[in-house]
Formats: C-alpha cells, structure tokens, sequence
C-alpha cells in the first residue's frame, strides 16, 4: 500500500483533508478488509493517537471485499480533539498513520501500515466561554452569548453556526456573520469579541434529518472562516443542552416545494408533539397564507388524524400530518403577485390557539 496526496499541513479541529491509497493485493480476494487512519504524536508509551477517518474498501460493487490487483480509495484526514483518543494534539510534528486491517469475527489483522509526516496547526480563533441555558424550548428560540478569542492578527469572512443533534437526528439552528463592535462584518479582531445569537430549536424547516424530541441534546457551535469559496472550521464546541416543550405545540414545518404556482396547491408536514400525557380533543390545524395585506384565511387546514388516535384528537407524543396549502385568488381582494409569501399554520383545540408557526413561500406565475 502507498499513500499519495496525503496533506502537509492539519489543522487542529479544522476541516478535512483527503488522502489518497493505492492498495495493491497480488493474491486471493480478501472479505471484511478496511482502512483506518490516524493522527500520531510522540512516542509510546505516552503517544498522543487520534483516529483520522477510515471507512471500508470500496473496490468493487462489494464494500470491504479487497480483489486481486490494484485498487485506489480516496478517504477523508481530520486532526480532531473532539471524540475519542489519548490526550491532546498540539501544534507542531505529527504523523499520519494509515492502516489496511482485516476484520474477522472479533479479531483485526492489520496487513499493512504506511505513515507520512505532517505539521498540525493551532487556530488562533477559538470560541471561549459560552453563556446559555441548560434547557430549550422545543420548537422556539433561544439566545445564546459566545466569546470569541483570537491570539493573532485579524480574520475576515468568519461566521458562527449552530446546530443541534440527538441520535440520529440532527438539525442546522442558526447562523450568522461575526459582527463586532467597530468592526467590518465577518472580522474577528485581535483579543476577539462577545457575540450574541440565536438558536431556533426546530424540526424542518431547518435544515437536517431525523425529528428532534424532548429531552438530552448537544448543541454544536462552530467558528468557520470561508475564503474562496472554501469553508474551514476554525474551532467547535460541543456542549450537553436539555430539549423541553412544557405544552403542545407544533415542532416541524415542512413544505414539498418552496415554489407554487398562483392558483394551484403543494403538500405540506406538519409535525406536532403533545408533552402533556393526556390526548387533545377538538384538535386541528388551519394554514393561513399571507402576502402584503393580503391574508386568505382558509389556505389549507383539517381536523386532525393521528396514528392510533381517534378523529380531532392529539394524542401525547409526536404526530406528523401532511394536508394541502392553497393558493387560491381571493374574491374582492387583490390578486397574488409572483415573489415570497408567508404560510402560517395554526395547532388549535376548539377555539384555543395552542401554537403557530410561519414559513416562506414563493408564488410564481406560468410563463
């Protein structure tokens, strides 16, 4: 095995690199082959070793099956302190360690071993203390404070992101431009700044997969810094938050297009949760579009039809409904005009408001 295009230079909780190996197996076919990378430091038995990224051999059609002659897999390099490993890296020479192992039952053969030397890099942004509470509210927004620390001259075109994650799922909650006092947006001066944000704790519309419930969470904040259409994460923080949502509510907004056209109708998911333990009767949701002074109040909404719950109920937990947003011109009122529109969709019990939520729409027109 050889490595080629391996990087020079890491850095330090930054964004991944890409290694290239040429495998090369002049015998039989091999099953349940993989290659595992890692960033090394010193020497044993105080060596500091954190796994680098690795994956399976793909080869073929077959992922892990290593056939006879010469194969080349291009696998991701990180240096990260985050997740598992022995103790800390730090800035200065490293080694990059690639292994070909083969797994059997519960035992690894490592068959093969290339390392390359590198240099690991320290950012000199970093996101310092952080001021937020330990729960949020499910479906709302949070403010959050980040000191942000610089120990070198000034960076441009960085932005703050958040984002939260719970097994499987994981949803984007915001994002902004550094922006601090005095200075250009997107520049981190010398000795940092405090910044403020906010976290929207939301299923779809934002962006991600899987549904964010109640309970533990961890909040990802990340400092990137984009220079030439290219994104590096400069520093992240990882912190253990708390999801709570003390009445019913509506916890995703999802349409099945951005764009309508005037007059027609789209899909949209509506996700509610019901902490309460006890299920809600005379449940329903009513969508409202709106654009300028222009409101149609019967857009799109039904009585509610949960899984294993009876018609217009709520059932606890989380329920998740698909109905139809009109867009239908109005009698009397002005007609829609080609651009962006809002899409309110109300949760109600009777006559109770329990919850609204809003997302853009945008009305075309048939050319």
């Amino acid at each position: 095995m050889t490595v080629t295009g391996a990087p020079t230079t890491l850095l330090i909780d930054g964004a991944a690199a890409t290694t290239t190996a040429v495998i090369q197996n002049p015998a039989n076919s091999l099953q349940g082959v993989l290659l595992q990378s890692w960033i090394v430091q010193g020497a044993a038995p105080s060596q500091t070793r954190h796994p680098s990224g690795g994956s399976l051999v793909t080869c073929g059609s077959n992922a892990g099956v290593l056939p006879p002659g010469t194969c080349t897999m291009t696998i991701p390099a990180t240096a990260s302190n985050v997740g598992s490993g022995t103790s800390l890296l730090v800035a200065g020479p490293a080694t990059f360690e690639l292994d070909l192992i083969q797994t059997s039952g519960s035992a690894n053969t490592t068959l093969d071993v290339e390392t390359v030397p590198i240099t690991l890099v320290a950012t000199p942004a970093s996101i310092g203390g952080v001021r937020l509470p330990r729960d949020f509210a499910l479906g709302s927004v949070t403010g959050i404070t980040a000191i942000l620390q610089n120990t070198g001259p000034a960076l441009q075109g960085l932005v703050f992101r958040t984002a939260i994650s719970q097994g499987t799922a994981r949803r984007e909650t915001g994002e902004r431009q550094v922006q601090c006092p005095g200075r250009p947006v997107g520049e981190l001066p010398t000795d940092g700044c405090t910044l403020a944000a906010n976290v929207v704790a939301m299923n779809a519309p934002n962006a991600g997969t899987g549904t964010l419930l109640p309970g533990p969470a961890t909040l990802e904040l990340d400092l990137d810094q984009t220079s030439g259409g290219a994104t590096t994460t400069l520093d992240q923080r990882l912190i253990s938050i708390n999801l709570v949502m003390s009445t019913p509510g509506i916890i995703g907004l999802e349409l099945s297009t951005p764009n309508v056209l005037i007059g027609e109708s789209i899909e949209y998911t509506a996700t509610l949760y019901n902490p309460t333990g006890a299920t809600i009767s005379s449940a329903g949701i009513q969508g409202y579009l709106s654009q300028g002074s222009i409101v149609d109040f019967g857009a799109g909404g039904t009585e509610l039809t949960c899984s294993g719950a009876g018609q217009a109920e709520l059932p606890p937990g989380v329920c998740q409904v698909t109905f139809t947003l009109n867009t239908r011109n109005i009698d009397g009122a002005p007609a829609w005009s080609p651009g962006e529109a809002t899409f309110r969709l109300e949760l109600t019990a009777g006559t109770t408001l329990l919850d609204s939520k809003s997302v853009t729409v945008f009305l075309n027109i048939v050319q």
